[in-house]
C-alpha cells in the first residue's frame, strides 16, 4: 500500500511538471513560430521540435506508469497505426510520384497527439492543488495572448495579425501560427471563461476581457462559435436579467461593428468576402471554398482504391487534403479507424456526461467547427488545451468541486 501511495505521489509530480513545462514551452515557441512566420524567415517551424520532445516524454510517463487504462490505449493506438500503414501503402503502391511516408505518418500523430497527452496527465485530476496552479497558468496563457490581440488591434501590428500575410484579411491572433489554429484556440479559451464564469458562477472580469478579443480574431469559424454560444446562452439563461445584459452587449458590439465598418481597412475586408460570396454563394465563403475540394479532390482520393481502403483508408494528405476534418478524418484511417476515433474521444477528452447543456454544447460546437474549418482532429497546437479544459469539466463536475 505504501509503495502503490508513493508512486501514485510520484505520478502526480510528472503531470504537474509536464502540463507546467509544456504549457510555457509550447505558447513560447508557437509565439516564435508567428513572429519569424510574420518577418518571412523560410524556418520558422520551431515549436515542431519542442513537441518531439515532450511527445517522448509524454509516452513515457504513460509506459511509466502504465495501468489497464493507458494499457489498453497503446494496444488501440498500435492497432490503428497498423490499419493506417496498410492504407498508406495500397495507395503508395499506384502513386505516379515519389510518395512521402513521414510527412503523412506525421499527419497521423497530430490526430493521435491530443490522446497521448491525455492518458499520460489526465490524473492530474486527482490532485487539486496542482492542477489548479496548471489551470491559473492556462488561464495567464490565455490573457497573455488576449492583451497581445488588443494591443496589435490598436496599434495595426502586423506580427500579431491572423492574416500577417494577407493585407485583404483583418484579424488579430496574437501569438498563435495560423487562421485555423487560432479559432480553435479561441473557441477553447472563450468556452473556458464562460464555463467558469456562467456554469460554474465563478464571475471574473477575465470572461468579457476574453470576449472582445475574441471579436478581434477575424475568422469565420469564432463568429460561427459565437453565434452558437449566445443561442445556448439565451436558452439555458432564461432569466430577464440575463437576457437585459445579453442585449446590451449586443447593441455595443454592433455599434462598435458599425463604426469599424466605416473605416477603409474595413471597406477591404468586406470587399473580400463579398467578392467570395458573388463567385462561391453562402456555404463556398462559409467554408472558405472547401466545397471544391470535396468536388475536385476526392475523385482523384478513391480512384485507385480497393474495397479494403474503404475500411482502413488510403489519403495522401500531403497533397491531396480536402480541409474539412470528418472528410479528411474518413479518407485518411477508414471506416474502422474514423470508429475507433472517435471512441477514443468519448473515452477520454469528451469521457464527461453528455447529458449536461453546457457539455453537449461545447462537444456540439468542437465538431461543428471541424467540419466547417478543418484542423482540428489534427491540431497539435491545441491538444494540450483541450485535454486540460474537458478533464477541469470532468473533474468540476464529478466532484462539484470549485476550482479557482
Amino acid at each position: 500500500m505504501k509503495f502503490a501511495k508513493h508512486l501514485n505521489f510520484k505520478e502526480s509530480d510528472a503531470a504537474y511538471f509536464l502540463c507546467i513545462t509544456a504549457l510555457y514551452v509550447f505558447f513560447i515557441s508557437d509565439a516564435c513560430n508567428k513572429i519569424l512566420y510574420a518577418f518571412n524567415y523560410d524556418f520558422f517551424r520551431i515549436s515542431i521540435f519542442f513537441r518531439s520532445i515532450y511527445e517522448v516524454l509524454f509516452l513515457s510517463a504513460i509506459l511509466f506508469f502504465i495501468n489497464d487504462v493507458r494499457f489498453l490505449f497503446l494496444k488501440l493506438l498500435l492497432f490503428l497505426f497498423v490499419l493506417f500503414i496498410g492504407g498508406q501503402i495500397l495507395i503508395s503502391l499506384n502513386a505516379s510520384y515519389d510518395y512521402n511516408y513521414l510527412e503523412n505518418i506525421s499527419h497521423f500523430n497530430k490526430y493521435f497527439f491530443v490522446f497521448i497527452i491525455y492518458f499520460s496527465v489526465y490524473r492530474i485530476q486527482d490532485h487539486t492543488d496542482k492542477f489548479q496552479k496548471v489551470l491559473r497558468l492556462m488561464e495567464n496563457i490565455f490573457m497573455i495572448n488576449s492583451t497581445a490581440v488588443i494591443i496589435g488591434f490598436i496599434f495595426n501590428l502586423n506580427f500579431l495579425k491572423t492574416y500577417a500575410l494577407h493585407y485583404y484579411l483583418h484579424g488579430f491572433s496574437g501569438f498563435i501560427p495560423a487562421q485555423n489554429e487560432a479559432t480553435m484556440f479561441v473557441f477553447i479559451m472563450v468556452s473556458y471563461f464562460y464555463y467558469k464564469h456562467f456554469i460554474l458562477n465563478l464571475k471574473s472580469w477575465r470572461f468579457y476581457f476574453i470576449l472582445f478579443s475574441s471579436l478581434l480574431l477575424g475568422t469565420k469559424g469564432i463568429y460561427l462559435f459565437l453565434a452558437i454560444l449566445l443561442i445556448f446562452h439565451f436558452l439555458y439563461f432564461s432569466n430577464l436579467k440575463t437576457k437585459i445584459i445579453s442585449l446590451t452587449l449586443i447593441v455595443i458590439i454592433s455599434i462598435g461593428l458599425f463604426f469599424y465598418f466605416q473605416t477603409e481597412q474595413a471597406k477591404v475586408f468586406l470587399e473580400y468576402y463579398l467578392t467570395s460570396l458573388n463567385r462561391q454563394g453562402w456555404y463556398g465563403m462559409l467554408v472558405s471554398g472547401r466545397n471544391s475540394y470535396v468536388t475536385d479532390r476526392i475523385p482523384g482520393i478513391i480512384r485507385n482504391w480497393n474495397i479494403v481502403n474503404y475500411f482502413i483508408g488510403g489519403e495522401d494528405q500531403t497533397r491531396q487534403l480536402i480541409e474539412m476534418d470528418f472528410f479528411d478524418l474518413f479518407f485518411f484511417m477508414g471506416i474502422i479507424g474514423t470508429i475507433l476515433f472517435f471512441v477514443l474521444y468519448f473515452t477520454s477528452v469528451f469521457k464527461f456526461n453528455m447529458l449536461r447543456p453546457f457539455n453537449l454544447f461545447f462537444v456540439f460546437s468542437f465538431f461543428a467547427l471541424a467540419f466547417f474549418g478543418g484542423h482540428f482532429f489534427a491540431s497539435a497546437v491545441n491538444s494540450l488545451y483541450v485535454c486540460l479544459f474537458s478533464i477541469y469539466i470532468y473533474a468540476s463536475q464529478r466532484n462539484n468541486q470549485e476550482y479557482l
